[in-house]
């Protein structure tokens, strides 16, 4: 869920589809996408990508429901993004009216199939033909110019996306200090000193400057906390509670989790799930729902009972709102922050 410090107005769905890829940063693709608005002048206030459901049922709704209600928004476009139309879709748009439509203004369902375009709302055959209307990317909007003008470039397709934890070349040098590491805690286990380790571990991986310049300790001593549960999810919860206070909560996690991508790429295989999953439980708070689910991927590849990557799937495929997590993590205590 991405929400926007400047209020964005949308001027028709055309011009909509046209800026969605600015709002979102990337081209969707087999997603639906809900655009959240406000006002008399359909003010954009939070944006919410979601990947599409094997069905679409009562709860994924109610959820959505509540996501939208929290936003302070009024109305929504949805947009599904997907592979070939269906009847099925056409369903859809109807369990979307019947359930929303009486606490929300649905100013439009489009689908986007293919480089064309259609409302499930629309019965005018000269608007919105059976096969679609042509989609023009490039046509240009006072919205998408403010996004362009603001940073907010559509910078790939959500395929591409997929590489941002591709391993690149696992550096063999932090096998031995994560060893070192390792030693530490199990001499600190032995002698009963575990709050020690772990308040050492979390100053460390708290810095605020953790991670800018290359430090192999450093990227070892992550990639062994993280295998420590509440080490974890202190570091969880302290990230989440910084970017509550930051002034763009969002780019604050996404600026974490793109440090701790950059370890995750040359890590050894054994050590890549936990930070692959804590990865992805940042982007979803950020907003970023496809990244999590990509960072999902790759810690299951590897180790399909990672507690955590399970936990996360599910939540997502429930549809469940990020701050429900979020919640959960910012009352864990710790000693340490």
């Amino acid at each position: 869920m991405t929400k926007l410090k400047k209020e964005i107005q949308i001027d028709g769905p055309a011009n909509l589809l046209a800026t969605v890829p600015n709002l979102l940063g990337f081209y969707p693709e087999k997603s639906l996408v809900v655009v959240a608005v406000k006002g008399v002048n359909d003010q954009v206030v939070v944006t919410m990508t979601l990947d599409l459901p094997e069905q679409f049922d009562t709860d994924f709704v109610d959820n959505l429901k509540v996501t939208i209600k929290r936003s302070g928004a009024d109305g929504l476009v949805a947009v599904f993004y997907i592979e070939e139309i269906s009847t099925e879709l056409k369903s859809v748009a109807n369990l979307f009216m019947e359930k929303i439509a009486p606490e929300f203004h649905i100013r439009d369902i489009l689908w986007v199939s293919q480089g064309r375009w259609a409302s499930f709302l629309c019965a005018d055959e000269m608007c919105c033909p059976i096969e679609g209307r042509e989609l023009d990317l490039s046509s240009t909007s006072v919205a998408k110019a403010e996004l362009v003008l603001a940073g907010r470039g559509a910078l790939s397709k959500r395929s591409d996306l997929k590489d941002f934890l591709a391993v690149t070349k696992i550096d063999k040098s932090l096998v031995p200090l994560i060893n070192q590491f390792s030693k530490q805690k199990t001499k600190a286990d032995h002698n009963e000193n575990y709050l020690k380790w772990g308040k050492t571990q979390f100053r460390f991986l708290s810095q605020q400057k953790a991670f800018i310049d290359f430090d192999a300790k450093l990227w070892a001593r992550l990639l062994f906390g993280l295998t420590d549960i509440p080490v974890r999810d202190a570091l969880l919860s302290h990230h989440i509670e910084l970017a509550q206070i930051s002034e763009d909560p969002s780019q604050y996690l996404t600026q974490v989790a793109q440090q701790w991508a950059q370890v995750a790429r040359v890590a050894p295989d054994a050590f890549r799930p936990p930070i692959c999953t804590c990865i992805a439980a940042l982007m979803w708070q950020a907003g970023e729902g496809i990244l999590a689910r990509s960072a999902l991927d790759f810690a299951v590849a590897l180790n399909p009972d990672f507690h955590l990557a399970k936990l996360l799937n599910s939540a997502l495929n429930s549809g469940m709102p990020p701050w429900e997590f979020r919640d959960a993590f910012t009352k864990i205590t710790n000693p340490w922050s």
